[in-house]
Parts: structure tokens; C-alpha cells; sequence
């Protein structure tokens, strides 16, 4: 490409990414052959200071900036920010806080899909709460909500955002959540998509639970990769019983779930004000942040006396062109139920995925990972694995060990725009209980 054309199109990104006027600001010279960076020139003072649009670390790996001032490295792809709330089983949904904000994010787009329709008068939507407020009282991201009830099974259906433009705003602490309005009943299987810009600041494992009952130690997330944790946070909406804690565990080899080593310079108080976002300390233990492909994540609860909608994140330094999308079940009751866990914002590959559990089935038990495409039921779609003549995971094997796919073919993994990751179990749930599935997916 002529030198030129690059120019131009740096020039673009610098203004496209940072909002800074056109013919503001000038590419600089470069010297590619000595690694130097190329600088972009603020003529406006926009942006304060001079900026390496490219560069290379010390790794020889390209960097490209993100509006937060810091640098992402790997290849020149940044895939868009999404978060997913799913629940399959009726007696779970309610309304819940499912994700914190790490970072300042513009909501772009809101999926909905539902496995069994809701009966009477049911209505769901994505708000914004800050402050204190409570999960479902800050601002609707939409204009009007999803239907619970008309909205057929099965049918990815998009929001109308709402058309105030600061709502679809987010500030570091501000929380996602969804709100039901009218009787759940029947609704079941509810799974919304929220995906946001600036792309690729971060990558983040989720974990929330509304209820009581289902509230349990668990994993949530298995590194399919080395990983680099960066921060945690945590909020709750009912506070626990006195002195209890929560903490966030790394668990290796066959270590139980929150047996292993705490990633905190302490567990966070879990008794204190409801809706309050903790930020707790690191560990100083540079090794323990680090974690390897097969390493877990948990979350780990002194007791659960009196507590209701958790939520924990944990965030990742980034790595580009990479995303991963979990799902966790803890109780035996609820598993081995075909379901969805994330819509398709864009094109994607099923690269990976992984699963582990604490509690073996007992007997013959399978769990794969599908794509689900138009209105295919849970489940009922491509199955992206070999394993087990395309059973998928074995539940009834060695518990506490991470089992990792064997790709199919590739035309089976690919995802287009709404079609949905789900979940096809093979056999009774048995003794299966505290099940966690992560999926690596790459943009296509």
C-alpha cells in the first residue's frame, strides 16, 4: 500500500477513535526500519500531547492506542465489547444487576432471545444504574422494552435504543441490569446480548446470581490461554449476614472451587451497603494475578446467609482479536437443560471452549457447545465438537479437571450476526452440580 494511503488512513482512525475534528491533526514521519513510532500531531490540543498511533513493545508486537491511554497489543483487530445476562430456569429470573462497568463504554446494541415464552403481561429491558440505585431503577437503554410474551421462542430480536444519547453512556462503577415488569410465569431460558464501544479495551469474566438459593461457591471462569488478571469488582442488593466475605479464588489442577489462591489482599466484606460497587486490592503476589490455559477462576462465599444479586467481574489485560463468553450453573436441579448463552453481535469463530465441574454425574452424561442459527432451539444447532462422537464434554469424568474441545470442522463453527452459543446435554443431570463452560471466540 502507497505511503501515502496509510497516512490517510491513520489520519482517519486518530479522528474516528479520539472525536477530534477533520484536518485537525497530521501524521509524522516514521523510520518502520528502526521501530520508531509514528506519531500523530494534535494541531487542536484535543488530544494535549503528541500520540503513537503504532508502535512496538519491547516483544517486537504492535500496539495500537485506546482512548483510556493505554495500548493494545496483538494483531490490528479490536473486536466490540459485549456483555451477556442468560438464565434458563424460571424460578431463577428476576430483575438483576449482570455486569459493572470497568470502563467508560457507549451502548450500541441490545439482543434479546427467550427459549418459552412468558404468559399474561411480561415486559423486559437493559438499564443503567449508578450511584446506589438499585438493579432495574436507573435509566432504560431502550426506547420501549422487549415483549416477554408476543416475542416468539427462539427469535433473536434487537432494541430500539433509546434516543437519549447520554443514557447510553457508561462511567467506571456504573452497572447493567435487566428489569422485568409483570409476572416471569412461564418465561424461561432469557438470554440478552449488550455489546458497546470503544472496542478491545478489556476482556472480563462475569459472574452474577439473583437468588438466594441458587447463590453458591463456584467457578466461573477458565483461562483457554495465559491471562493477566487487572482488577476486580463486586456488588451486591441485599447485603449478607454479619462478617460474611466474598472472595475470588485461582484454582489449578484439581483444586475444588474457591480452594485454591485468593487473587485479593483480602476478601471483601459482604455485609456492607446494598448497590455500593467494591473495588478490593490485588494481591501483591505478581504470580498469583498470572494465570495459565487450564486455570480457573471462583467465587468463593464464607456463607451465603441473607444475601440477593451478586455480581462479580474481573477484568483481564487485554488481548486483541480474541473474546471469551462463560456460562456457569451451580445447582444440580438445574442442569442438563438445553439453553443459550450469547448472541452473535457480528461474525465470529468457535476457536475453543472448555468445561470443568466439581460433581461428576454419576452415570452417562454429555454436555456440547452449539450454534444456534434463525429460531433453532436451544441447543439444536451445530455442534462445534468431536468429543465423545459429538457428545461433547464428559460430566461423568474425572471432577475438578478442565476437559478442552476437539474442534469440528470449521464450517460448523462459524457464527454470523444473531445466531446464538448454546448448550445440548446428552443424559440425565444425575449428581452434576457446579458446571462451567468457557468458549473462545476470534472475529470472522
Amino acid at each position: 500500500m502507497p505511503l501515502g494511503s496509510i497516512n490517510g488512513i491513520l489520519q482517519r482512525r486518530l479522528r474516528k477513535v479520539f472525536g477530534i475534528p477533520s484536518d485537525s491533526s497530521v501524521v509524522g514521519a516514521f523510520d518502520l526500519a528502526n521501530n520508531d513510532p509514528l506519531l500523530a500531531m494534535d494541531n487542536t490540543s484535543t488530544l494535549g500531547t503528541n500520540l503513537s498511533l503504532i508502535k512496538a513493545n519491547s516483544s517486537n508486537q504492535t500496539e495500537l492506542p485506546n482512548p483510556n491511554g493505554t495500548y493494545i497489543s496483538g494483531p490490528l483487530v479490536q473486536m466490540p465489547k459485549t456483555v451477556s445476562f442468560d438464565l434458563t430456569a424460571n424460578g431463577s429470573l428476576g430483575t438483576q444487576t449482570f455486569f459493572i462497568c470497568d470502563n467508560a463504554y457507549t451502548i450500541t446494541g441490545i439482543s434479546y432471545s427467550a427459549k418459552t415464552q412468558g404468559t399474561g403481561t411480561l415486559t423486559c429491558n437493559v438499564t443503567k444504574d449508578t450511584g446506589t440505585q438499585a438493579p432495574g431503577t436507573g435509566v432504560s437503554l431502550q426506547t420501549g422494552t422487549f415483549n416477554c410474551v408476543t416475542i416468539a421462542n427462539n427469535t433473536v430480536t434487537p432494541a430500539a435504543l433509546t434516543t437519549t444519547t447520554a443514557n447510553l453512556t457508561t462511567a467506571v462503577n456504573d452497572r447493567l441490569a435487566v428489569l422485568f415488569t409483570g409476572s416471569v410465569a412461564t418465561l424461561a431460558g432469557v438470554t440478552i446480548t449488550v455489546t458497546m464501544t470503544p472496542n478491545g479495551i478489556t476482556d472480563t469474566a462475569v459472574y452474577f446470581c439473583n437468588l438466594n438459593a441458587d447463590i453458591k461457591t463456584q467457578s466461573f471462569y477458565t483461562a483457554n490461554r495465559d491471562r493477566t488478571i487487572t482488577s476486580v469488582k463486586a456488588v451486591y442488593a441485599t447485603p449478607f449476614g454479619a462478617a460474611i466475605t466474598i472472595d475470588v479464588t485461582k484454582d489449578t489442577g484439581t483444586t475444588a472451587a474457591g480452594a485454591g489462591t485468593s487473587v485479593l489482599t483480602a476478601a471483601m466484606a459482604a455485609d456492607g451497603t446494598a448497590n455500593t460497587v467494591i473495588t478490593p486490592a490485588l494481591t501483591a503476589t505478581a504470580a498469583t494475578l498470572k494465570m495459565a490455559a487450564g486455570d480457573r477462576l471462583a467465587v468463593k462465599f464464607s456463607a451465603t446467609t441473607t444475601g440477593v444479586g451478586v455480581c462479580v467481574i474481573v477484568t483481564f489485560a487485554p488481548v486483541a482479536a480474541e473474546k471469551s463468553v462463560t456460562w456457569q450453573l451451580a445447582l444440580n436441579a438445574q442442569q442438563q437443560v438445553a439453553q443459550n448463552f450469547f448472541i452473535a453481535d457480528s461474525s465470529y469463530e468457535v476457536v475453543d471452549a472448555s468445561c470443568v465441574f466439581d460433581v461428576a454425574a454419576g452415570g452417562a452424561s454429555k454436555l456440547a457447545v452449539t450454534i444456534d442459527k434463525g429460531t433453532t432451539a436451544p441447543g439444536g444447532g451445530n455442534v462445534v465438537q468431536t468429543d465423545n462422537s459429538n457428545a461433547g464434554f464428559d460430566l461423568n469424568a474425572t471432577a475438578r479437571t478442565v476437559q478442552f474441545m476437539t474442534a469440528a470442522s470449521r464450517h460448523l463453527r462459524l457464527m454470523s450476526p444473531g445466531d446464538r452459543l448454546g448448550l445440548s446435554p446428552t443424559g440425565a443431570a444425575q449428581s452434576t452440580s457446579l458446571v462451567e463452560v468457557t468458549v473462545q471466540l476470534l472475529p470472522r
